[in-house]
């Protein structure tokens, strides 16, 4: 396998940063919204701050990256929040931040509150989007609890080449050790990822961007993935 997954530690901040940079200015919503402010300046703010980041509500976020193994490079990240039962059961503790020490913590939250990412523009367009997309979030998640992925990125130069799916499947295996229900939102590039891991299509948001510049619409689709049978008991956190 060319690809393996890892935990997430403050160490990691400046190869993440420079993941989820790298692969949102391919994206013209995001350009637009950046474009008075550099890459190098983005990744350099977001390290800063991405340690407190790992930092907080450890209880109930699992982080991984994905390395090329044969030269240890991290080329994709993603973030899964858990559902309030799994929390209880300190579920998937191998994807758990460690827990830093209070000065370490301390100067985490520091750094963050120190380095504010500047304002960035389109606050109109991002505020017309936002409303039909958390309208279909709350009709298909509802009260229901989920195994959440909360944020999927890969390196430009490594897409297509099965770190997404690597990176998805890892919290599919969870969600069927415990019998959960798991939800995502996918760009149409991703689509296909998340159909391959039984996630089914629920309902598609398409937004006319023609107002602001934009030559298509921003393309959202929400999905949810029913557990898959597994025999195997839910591994028991207690003995880990």
């Amino acid at each position: 396998m060319r690809f393996a997954l890892q935990p997430c530690g403050p160490t990691d901040a400046s190869d993440i940063a420079t993941v989820i940079h790298t692969a949102w200015n391919t994206d013209w919503h995001w350009r637009y919204r950046w474009e008075d402010l550099s890459l190098e300046n983005l990744i350099a703010q977001t390290t800063k701050r991405f340690p407190w980041n790992l930092a907080t509500e450890r209880e109930k976020k699992r982080h991984q990256k994905a390395i090329d193994i044969a030269t240890g490079e991290v080329v994709g990240y993603a973030r899964w929040i858990l559902p309030p039962e799994l929390v209880d059961k300190n579920a998937w503790p191998e994807a758990q931040v460690a827990e830093p020490s209070l000065e370490d913590r301390e100067r985490f939250e520091r750094v963050f509150q120190e380095s504010p990412i500047p304002n960035a523009k389109g606050g109109e367009m991002i505020a017309f989007r936002a409303n039909g997309l958390l309208e279909a979030e709350r009709r298909v998640r509802g009260d229901d609890p989920f195994l959440i992925l909360d944020f999927l990125t890969v390196k430009p130069a490594f897409h297509r080449q099965g770190v997404a799916t690597l990176l998805v499947k890892a919290g599919c295996e969870i969600a069927d050790a415990y019998c959960q229900k798991a939800y995502a939102c996918a760009s149409p590039a991703g689509l296909k990822v998340y159909e391959r891991q039984d996630f089914g299509l629920v309902e598609t948001v398409s937004t006319d961007y023609s107002q602001f510049g934009a030559t298509e619409p921003y393309v959202r689709h929400f999905m949810v993935r029913q557990p898959v049978f597994a025999e195997a008991k839910a591994p028991d956190s207690s003995s880990t």
